[in-house]
């Protein structure tokens, strides 16, 4: 399973304290990574039609951001914080505004978000899954029956 953030990702958006962390990992031991497991798992499911899933560590900024604000999210109301606070208006804020980068990243028609594979990925390169057809033939419709008619030496039936 890919793990889009870590616990210091997660940190960096000050939403949630230290103290915070402290108590939810003594309540619930390895809640952190499980989440961003679960959630790594569920951005993946989203945007496995439109790119290649999982990415390939280093991930790209957006990426980690989403998923670290997601995850900073579910764990401050695991950890009951109240829903009347500025600290939690402000991770939903959060959370709304990264489930919506995801679901443009995902939308391949309008969506103005293109992930690279790695960061280390060439400029202009993406993760995009680019197929191509798996044949292809000028020849027309009837062609294969002037083939047949000419191996069987003008004869037809």
């Amino acid at each position: 399973m890919s793990c889009y953030a870590t616990l210091q990702d997660v940190m960096d958006l000050g939403i949630l304290l230290q103290e915070d962390v402290d108590w939810l990992e003594q309540r619930y031991p390895r809640i952190v990574e499980r989440t961003v497991t679960k959630v790594s798992g569920s951005i993946d499911g989203r945007l496995a039609k439109r790119y290649g899933v999982p990415f390939v560590a280093p991930y790209d900024d957006g990426l980690v951001d989403a998923t670290a604000a997601i995850v900073a999210y579910r764990l401050l109301v695991k950890r009951g914080a109240r829903p009347d606070g500025t600290k939690v208006a402000a991770a939903e804020r959060a959370h709304d505004a990264a489930q919506a980068w995801v679901m443009e990243a995902a939308n391949s028609k309008d969506g103005l978000v293109e992930l690279v594979r790695t960061q280390s990925t060439p400029r202009g390169a993406t993760a995009i899954d680019k197929g191509a057809p798996m044949a292809y033939s000028e020849a027309s419709p009837y062609e294969w029956m002037d083939r047949q008619v000419e191996r069987l030496g003008g004869r037809c039936g």
